[in-house]
């Protein structure tokens, strides 16, 4: 197994004993103090305490049935008591009002915020490069639909690279579909929720005429000579693909068309450490994606009309403790550059930084899908490329979304009680 934070379950047990018994509670002027039995201690504010009270007349925020608000107690609110009972609960009496309050431990363990804690549920990526084309996370289908632990296992793999390989995946349509289903919701972006992408020529040379195949799914035929850099899928839409899924139905006769696979977090890191001025850009102006087809043309692409899609943001995503959370490049949906005119030449050369490390094979992964093989990105981080090559190749293209990936995940994680479920997952190239 690949080395990550979630790849041993044994080091990531939610209700480790230590960890979720309270020793000791005492009560100080603006926060109760809880010592615990692996020798952490919490500091938890009055006014925390007293707005997570999820007791039936409070309410909960887990269900939305939520009654009690802010201006229901005071900003200085402060228990008369407090003690940790018999069942190992830390109960707090308020003053000046009979309410009492009740936390279990482990509920409180994980919504420690000292320093040590929110450190714990921060995520830190793999970072990989070329040199991870011999270790490829890699997933068996049906071991993943038969086993909770094994598909915990695929799922830990595309949060922590951004890309697993998954074999033995029925070729038909219905097969693609299921692989999609196992991870999230089908999403249409205009090519149907399973698109047919294939290379046809016909015996001059030439690239064929779009075709339909016998179920009606929208085949997009391509030219078979001319390989496609590093991209990431869709920027032209406002909320562009999240999860991206290529299931192989049919391989290239002569072993061409490798697919390209570049860790978007590895390049623009290394960008930060390298050039930082490019990545200081790259990482706050906003650059456009367009995707334009005129109505005389609306086949082309198979959206059946005219499209005129606007959408972007900035390359680089970063959250507030300056962490990349997502990422975005397409050279060829990029519209022309519109920023003040001091910064064009600056731009320019930033996103000459940038693709020059795109295009290195130093952090490319290289690999030739088999039939009934599939290969699943983060389309906010990972980017796709292939080789150029003649003949015949036939893949599927689909989509689902990451937020409901992430929610698969957490709750996967809860019932195997593994703590990663509490980790806080990058939102995405969403800004």
């Amino acid at each position: 197994m690949l080395p990550g934070r979630g790849s041993d379950m044994n080091d990531s047990k939610l209700q480790a004993p230590e960890r979720t018994r309270i020793r000791t509670v005492e009560t100080t002027g603006r926060q109760v103090l809880v010592d615990w039995e692996d020798g952490h201690r919490s500091r938890f504010h009055h006014q925390w305490l007293r707005d997570n009270c999820f007791c039936a007349r409070c309410g909960d925020t887990w269900t939305g049935k939520r009654f009690i608000m802010l201006t229901d107690f005071e900003a200085d609110v402060h228990p008369s008591h407090a003690e940790c009972d018999a069942h190992g609960r830390l109960v707090i009496h308020w003053d000046g009002e009979p309410h009492r309050s009740v936390y279990e431990p482990f509920w409180l363990r994980r919504h420690c915020y000292s320093k040590a804690e929110r450190e714990r549920r921060r995520f830190r990526p793999n970072l990989w490069d070329a040199s991870m084309t011999e270790q490829l996370p890699t997933v068996d289908y049906p071991r993943a639909r038969a086993d909770r632990r094994v598909l915990f296992e695929l799922y830990g793999y595309l949060r922590d690279f951004g890309i697993v390989r998954v074999r033995e995946v029925p070729a038909d349509e219905q097969g693609s579909r299921s692989l999609g289903e196992l991870i999230g919701v089908l999403q249409d972006y205009g090519y149907g929720e399973i698109q047919d992408i294939a290379s046809v020529v016909d015996y001059s040379g030439e690239l064929a005429a779009d075709v339909e195949d016998t179920s009606g799914t929208y085949q997009l035929t391509l030219p078979t000579n001319n390989p496609i850099p590093p991209h990431t899928d869709q920027l032209f839409h406002y909320a562009h693909p999240g999860i991206i899924f290529f299931h192989c139905v049919e391989p290239n006769p002569q072993g061409g068309g490798a697919s390209v696979m570049v860790d978007g977090f590895r390049v623009v890191e290394d960008l930060r450490a390298q050039a930082p001025d490019a990545f200081a850009l790259l990482s706050t102006v906003p650059q456009m994606f367009t995707r334009h087809i005129p109505e005389a043309s609306a086949d082309i692409g198979g959206f059946g009309r005219g499209v005129d899609f606007r959408g972007g943001g900035r390359a680089i995503c970063l959250n507030t403790d300056g962490d990349v959370v997502g990422f975005r490049y397409h050279s060829r949906a990029t519209a022309p550059l519109d920023v003040p005119e001091a910064l064009m030449e600056p731009l320019y050369a930033a996103n000459r930084e940038l693709v020059s490390r795109l295009n290195d094979e130093h952090y490319q992964v290289r690999f030739t899908l088999a039939a009934g093989e599939a290969v699943i990105l983060d389309n906010h981080r990972v980017l796709h490329a292939r080789e150029g090559f003649s003949g015949r190749r036939h893949l599927r293209l689909f989509q689902v979304g990451r937020e409901e990936f992430h929610n698969r995940l957490r709750m996967l994680a809860n019932e195997l009680g593994d703590e990663s479920a509490d980790w806080l997952l990058p939102g995405g190239a969403l800004g």
